[in-house]
């Protein structure tokens, strides 16, 4: 209870500078005082733990087209209803004209809480709990369990063994470090070959075999054209040439953001399968945007990372630190030094 307290109290701080912020810009919104902000905040917070669970349940029990539009109906519904019990406070209350407004409320809420978020790394994860695990488990909950083990495959680009066994060594990997000190798992290094790159090591991973892929980007001269991993065309063909239908993930498997599927049935955003409609579940990535409180904290965790990426490139520009990468849209961003 005590940390359900602290939770809607730091909402209701956020959320009133918030919704400060928004009657400054929304036409159709008017809030008339300080007091009458944080009484409002308070509301909205209270809500969000008692009503929207209801709201993406009714929701959910329609057409998935339907469901983003339901939700947000019923969003801007919501803050339309409970405007109305802000009261008076010297200068006003809350005025929220009509369910355009409304929406746009909710819709400014969740993105403004997800930028503060993320920009003072304050801890959202209850929130993205309650609105979104919570109900996918609640969805899936009576989906039958296996008695098969199964293994969840994770590609992190450019992480070598020494820089992971430097990071849990630091305490930056708290939960890889306590899988090791109780010897649940080994830490394992592994030599790829002279083509380390990621359609080479996921050919050899999912397919058994990555022959013919000398680099990310080379000349083909049996087909006589270009080659780039990164094409959903070169992804396909190379699979095409490579699999022996018996790849990694055939049996009761799944790829997620993969180049090559590893003859996986069940296929999400990999660039060997697009178009293949009988193994892609479009259906899937489709739904996760639905959802509105998903949609905006997606948008704005982008928007900070972004900021954080041109402050911290401007920061190594400052301190003059070398080397460093080039920046897209940023001057003198190479290792090499300016002429004077």
């Amino acid at each position: 209870m005590r940390h359900l307290i602290k939770w809607l109290l730091a909402v209701a701080i956020v959320q009133a500078g918030l919704l400060l912020l928004l009657a400054w810009i929304l036409p159709g919104f008017h809030i008339g005082s300080l007091p009458a902000a944080v009484v409002a905040a308070l509301i909205f917070a209270v809500a969000n733990v008692v009503v929207w669970p209801l709201i993406y349940d009714v929701a959910a029990r329609f057409n998935a087209l339907l469901f983003p539009l339901l939700c947000f109906a019923l969003e801007g519904g919501g803050v339309l209803l409970l405007s109305r019990l802000v009261p008076d406070f010297g200068g006003g209350g809350m005025d929220v004209d009509g369910l355009g407004a409304g929406i746009a409320i909710a819709v400014g809420l969740t993105l403004g809480n997800t930028v503060v978020g993320a920009l003072f790394s304050l801890q959202d994860d209850d929130a993205y709990d309650r609105f979104v695990t919570r109900r996918l488990r609640r969805h899936f909950g009576d989906t039958p369990r296996s008695d098969v083990p199964g293994i969840l495959f994770l590609e992190i680009d450019g992480l070598a063994e020494p820089i992971l066994r430097r990071a849990i060594a630091a305490g930056s990997m708290p939960t890889l470090g306590r899988w090791l000190d109780s010897g649940s798992h080994t830490l394992t290094g592994w030599e790829p070959d002279l083509s380390s790159q990621t359609s080479a090591s996921q050919a050899g991973i999912l397919l058994g075999d990555n022959a013919g892929i000398p680099a990310f980007r080379w000349y083909d001269k049996p087909s006589q054209k270009l080659m780039v991993s990164s094409h959903m065309s070169t992804a396909r063909e190379l699979e095409q040439r490579l699999t022996n239908g018996q790849g990694l993930l055939i049996a009761h498997g799944g790829s997620r953001w993969n180049v090559f599927s590893g003859d996986a049935p069940d296929c999400l955003c990999t660039y060997s399968t697009f178009g293949d409609r009988s193994r892609t579940v479009s259906g899937s990535y489709l739904a996760y945007f639905s959802d509105p409180f998903t949609l905006p904290r997606t948008v704005a965790l982008f928007a900070c990372d972004v900021v954080r990426e041109r402050y911290q490139a401007w920061q190594q520009r400052r301190q003059d630190v070398r080397p460093r990468i080039a920046a897209p849209g940023s001057t003198r961003s190479s290792g090499r030094r300016p002429r004077r």
